[in-house]
């Protein structure tokens, strides 16, 4: 029964990786309207977007405050979404 193990542990990996990203998709179309106000508003670099975040009380996926590389993340899933 052993050997059906890793099989399954598998698919529990995958079915896990599916929902992390769908729920990641799901922040990015949520974040998205946020983030065009914020390069409205004169946000033109990762850096003054994940300031903008910061200073809105928007909590970041993982960290306590947003860097720009979690906002460079999050437009690469809104670019994604966009050109599906």
């Amino acid at each position: 029964m052993t050997h059906h193990l890793p099989a399954l542990a598998r698919q529990a990996a995958q079915a896990s990786a599916a929902i992390r990203s769908g729920r990641a998709q799901q922040r990015a179309a949520d974040l998205a309207p946020i983030i065009t106000e914020l390069r409205t508003g004169g946000a033109a670099s990762l850096r003054a977007l994940a300031a903008g975040l910061n200073r809105a009380g928007i909590a970041p996926p993982q960290a306590a405050l947003w860097s720009p590389v979690a906002v460079k993340r999050v437009l690469d899933r809104i670019e994604e979404l966009a050109s599906t």
